[in-house]
């Protein structure tokens, strides 16, 4: 009964994971629109941030961007068992941006490559 109980436990241990938004998910599902069509993607993804003409076909951009708070400090500090406050060292709140600029290349009306940068560039 007890190994039952921790393979239940384990499982829902691993189906946690996977629900993580991570860059090698971000990964996985790009390689799955190799082979593609621009349409499809559209259709998905929507219109393209940006579209760039080139040589061998097009490069097809999308641009996501994100608001995101984060907390200011107060300005207090321990050092053993004292307590410290200055007004002067807390810090505001502030907005911060995080960002994922993701390029598809197309060729021949087929998705051939992909590539991303920034640093919200995550998925399930």
């Amino acid at each position: 009964m007890m190994t039952k109980h921790l393979i239940i436990l384990a499982l829902l241990g691993i189906c946690t994971a996977c629900q993580t938004p991570s860059e090698a998910n971000y990964r996985r599902n790009m390689n799955a629109w190799i082979g593609k069509t621009p349409q499809e993607l559209i259709s998905q993804w929507g219109q393209p941030t940006q579209v760039l003409n080139t040589a061998e076909g097009q490069d097809l951009i999308y641009m996501v961007e994100k608001q995101i708070p984060l907390p200011g400090t107060n300005g207090r500090y321990a050092t053993g068992q004292l307590d410290y406050a200055s007004p002067l060292e807390g810090t505001p709140a502030y907005q911060t941006t995080l960002s994922c600029q993701t390029t598809f290349v197309v060729q021949n009306n087929k998705i051939i490559n992909w590539m991303f940068e920034g640093d919200n560039c995550k998925a399930n």
